[in-house]
């Protein structure tokens, strides 16, 4: 596990593992202007922090929605939620018994830069499309449930990467593995998340 440069949310999350502040300057520009294009502020906060990427990627299933917890814009923390067109974004996370191989030639490697949008909430999942013993959980009836098994105390970051159509959601601790959502639509604008 390498240490990984990250923006940082504005309000200062609690986050668990090794990390240490580094200067913004350090950060690429690309994921500077993500952060400011997506909060219409500059990052208070830059750090590195490790994460444990998934090398053999499986897939968990595909989500028609997600729910996050943002400061952006004005500083003052909202709920958001988008619903997912289609292709729906398909959820991948590291291989194990009981989930689908990704069909990917070549898995997706590490991103230099996590772009923090917020706190994730909540992951909808499209019935018939998802293993859910495979992950050891129990959705409720919404089929959501991905965010209560990766959550324990603190909710995962919701993070976008620079020049890439995916999603990431990093667990608190080192010992789980990002969830990544991917589709060949999806855009991080000003006025939130496009699919």
């Amino acid at each position: 596990m390498a240490k990984r440069k990250r923006i940082a949310n504005r309000s200062k999350p609690k986050v668990t593992g090794r990390k240490r502040s580094i200067s913004c300057d350090f950060v690429p520009p690309s994921g500077q202007d993500l952060f400011e294009t997506f909060h219409a502020l500059p990052p208070r906060e830059c750090y590195e922090k490790a994460v444990n990427w998934p090398k053999n990627q499986g897939v968990i299933g595909r989500a028609n929605g997600i729910a996050y917890r943002s400061d952006k814009w004005d500083r003052k923390e909202r709920d958001f939620h988008h619903e997912h067109c289609h292709p729906l974004p398909q959820i991948l996370t590291q291989y194990r018994k009981g989930l689908s191989v990704s069909r990917r030639k070549k898995p997706f490697s590490e991103p230099d830069t996590f772009v923090v949008l917020g706190e994730c909430l909540d992951i909808g999942l499209e019935p018939g499309t998802f293993n859910a013993k495979a992950l050891g959980i129990t959705p409720d009836k919404d089929g959501n449930g991905l965010i209560d098994y990766m959550a324990n105390g603190e909710m995962p970051l919701l993070c976008a990467c620079p020049k890439r159509r995916m999603l990431v959601v990093v667990p608190r601790r080192l010992d789980q593995h990002p969830l990544i959502l991917w589709s060949p639509i999806l855009t991080v604008e000003a006025h939130g998340i496009i699919y």
